[in-house]
């Protein structure tokens, strides 16, 4: 699959001021920060030098009930991430983590990712034009070398997640960017439909923002409360 040439230059451009940072990709950990939701399941944060913590991996079905007290999943498996979930009910976890987050004095503000912090998460680094994401290692990985990066999953036999982390993260630390499911995203496109994110620069619309769409999990997007203070409301 070839992402969408002028949305990929656009984005790479967008990524210029933390070229430096590329060198360093894979020489050293990237910076994690766990939380600790309801009956003890951690929420693990990775920081990315776009000045953004994204959730390490997708939102799980064990971080789902603990903090919504049920599972809406297809697939049973705490492990997974939560799927079949709408945009709607994703904002009403979210809202719940940020009360946790206010109520504990964590400093810390919560929200989907928009499209363009997701495409420069997912990307890591990577600079070809058919590159779906860069690896610590600095290998870019192509559609054909998704397999590196990315769960599959079947519809057709039943399988629609698989444990998160199974595969290798990308450059910054970040797994199953390229699978396990599709992940729902803040903004929308021109014509007022939300928004997941699939492929870096190619997303797709949704029209399912209040109904449950079966593969659709999400991945948490974080900012201290001063950076979202200082955005203001241009994301939502």
């Amino acid at each position: 699959m070839k992402m969408n040439t002028l949305l990929h230059y656009c984005v790479l451009f967008s990524f210029a001021a933390f070229i430096p940072f590329l060198s360093s990709c894979g020489s050293s950990a990237p910076k994690t920060r766990t939380i600790l939701l309801p009956y003890d399941i951690p929420l693990e944060l990775v920081e990315l030098p776009i000045g953004l913590m994204f959730g390490k991996y997708e939102v799980t079905q064990a971080q789902w009930r603990a903090v919504m007290g049920e599972n809406p999943s297809r697939t049973y498996h705490l492990d997974n991430p939560v799927e079949n979930v709408t945009w709607n009910e994703c904002q009403q976890f979210i809202e719940k983590l940020n009360w946790m987050s206010a109520t504990q004095k964590l400093g810390i503000y919560f929200r989907l990712p928009t499209a363009w912090e997701w495409d420069l998460a997912c990307l890591a680094g990577a600079v070809d034009e058919d590159s779906l994401c860069r690896l610590a290692d600095g290998t870019e990985i192509t559609w054909e070398t998704r397999d590196r990066a990315a769960p599959m999953v079947s519809e057709m036999d039943g399988i629609f997640a698989n444990p998160v982390g199974q595969k290798e993260p990308n450059a910054f630390g970040l797994y199953d960017m390229l699978g396990n499911v599709e992940e729902w995203l803040q903004d929308r496109d021109e014509d007022g439909e939300r928004l997941y994110g699939v492929f870096p620069c190619d997303h797709t619309f949704s029209q399912a923002a209040n109904k449950a769409d079966c593969e659709r999990g999400f991945r948490l997007c974080a900012t201290t409360e001063a950076i979202e203070n200082h955005l203001g409301s241009s994301k939502r």
